[in-house]
């Protein structure tokens, strides 16, 4: 699971200072209180979008993205609210990829048509896709006597979307387990073999790029130093496969990447600003809020 943040920080005004002179012409709204990664109810966060509005609000924010898991039913409530409010809700969305089917990507997108076909298109299939994982994922459960339900998921009426985060909930809340950590951790849970076998539907990383910039917006690479499977993270070897990726992503329409996140250090974050700068992508920076 990607580090997240389950508190929100209160805007402050942002010194580029230390970034080298290119990649400070990359950073994305330098002047404004952003933050381009959170998650609403309508995926696996906490919150409605209008509450998640409202918070950043509260803490000096002029600009979000709501970036739900592979949907974007939240985006109108949120963008509604921000109207309301003055504050800028970007359309968002983030999409779990595959690159040359092995290795995980995290796919931002910002700024895009809610109504384009192809997207909406692509969403159900993911969705319909979602929902036969799902119940292969309760029947291991049940079968290994877990008294779990979807009604132990369900948060709002219409809900349509459950993740592993949400059966990690349930089960939290049914005494099994104590953190989400735990449960996706253990070997009996969903860190069993039969449960890590049940993923989500396998999206190339190229075809989501492709989606988004059919649909007019911006895709980002989400929290590289989260990538698993390219060497120890952080490590030389880390960084020289992320760069050849970065090169092979960049032909295929990628146009920036989120070098402030939770899971880098100060550190990695300036090293991920320069790969950025050599392949002249936007830099993007998001806490990944969930509310938990």
């Amino acid at each position: 699971m990607a580090k997240e943040s389950n508190t929100i920080v209160p805007a402050k005004p942002q010194d580029w200072s230390f970034l080298d002179d290119e990649a400070r012409k990359l950073v994305v709204w330098p002047d404004r209180n952003i933050d381009m990664h959170v998650h609403s109810m309508y995926s696996d966060g906490l919150r409605p979008p209008a509450e998640l509005v409202k918070l950043y609000h509260e803490n000096g924010y002029d600009l979000i993205a709501v970036t739900d898991h592979d949907g974007v039913d939240g985006v109108p409530e949120a963008q509604k609210a921000g109207a309301a409010l003055g504050m800028t809700v970007l359309t968002g969305i983030e999409f779990g990829t595959l690159f040359r089917g092995k290795i995980e990507f995290h796919l931002l997108g910002y700024d895009f048509d809610l109504e384009d076909p192809g997207l909406r298109k692509e969403l159900e299939a993911i969705r319909a896709y979602r929902i036969r994982r799902n119940e292969k994922l309760m029947a291991y459960f049940r079968g290994k006597g877990y008294d779990i339900s979807f009604d132990d998921m369900i948060r709002y009426s219409g809900q349509d979307y459950i993740g592993k985060p949400n059966f990690a909930r349930a089960l939290i809340r049914k005494g099994y387990c104590k953190s989400v950590k735990e449960a996706f951790d253990s070997g009996e849970l969903l860190g069993s073999p039969e449960a890590m076998a049940l993923k989500k539907k396998p999206v190339p990383t190229g075809d989501a790029i492709r989606w988004i910039r059919s649909a007019g917006g911006i895709p980002v690479l989400a929290h590289p130093m989260e990538t698993v499977g390219i060497g120890p993270a952080g490590s030389r070897v880390f960084f020289e496969n992320l760069d050849r990726i970065l090169g092979e992503l960049v032909s295929d329409g990628l146009q920036g990447v989120e070098c402030f996140h939770p899971s880098a250090t100060e550190a990695e974050s300036l090293r991920l600003t320069r790969l950025a700068a050599r392949y002249h992508l936007r830099i993007t920076r998001g806490s990944d809020y969930h509310g938990f």
